[in-house]
């Protein structure tokens, strides 16, 4: 029994309507997420791993001079290419 409820007109009654609402629903309930958008925050989080590791890491000093941080555009062009095209660059 609710004792700071006491004076209040239509406390009791919402207080009842309150604990039946609840009733059955549980409080951690797994809501889920699509597929897609799951797999993007992962490529994210491992892309994101992968350039750390890479400018943290103590060898390919050369390397890292040489190559800057991949821009997405670029690198689906190349793909796009044929080897021939990719032999003259």
């Amino acid at each position: 029994m609710d004792t700071w409820a006491h004076g209040i007109v239509g406390n009791k009654e919402a207080n009842k309507l309150t604990r039946d609402s609840t009733n059955g629903i549980p409080s951690d309930q797994i809501v889920g997420i699509p597929f897609v958008v799951g797999k993007e925050v992962l490529r994210g989080h491992l892309r994101q791993e992968h350039l750390n590791r890479w400018k943290t890491c103590k060898g390919c000093r050369q390397s890292k001079t040489l190559m800057s941080d991949s821009l997405p555009r670029s690198t689906k062009e190349f793909q796009a290419m044929s080897r021939q095209n990719l032999k003259g660059l």
